[in-house]
């Protein structure tokens, strides 16, 4: 099961036509993970690269 948090900082609206994408501020999401993805993530096979990948 994931689970995250919300939290959003906006300006309130004077109508439901005046409210809208513009009156947010600011939007934090914590992301947590669910024992699900914990158990998946540590039972994983992880192979190290034979070599870091360089740009030309």
């Amino acid at each position: 099961m994931l689970q995250e948090e919300r939290m959003c900082n906006s300006e309130v609206s004077g109508s439901k036509e005046a409210a809208g994408a513009q009156n947010i501020k600011s939007l934090n999401i914590r992301f947590t993970a669910g024992k699900s993805l914990r158990d998946t993530l540590n039972a994983a096979t992880y192979i190290p690269a034979e070599s870091p990948v360089t740009s030309s």
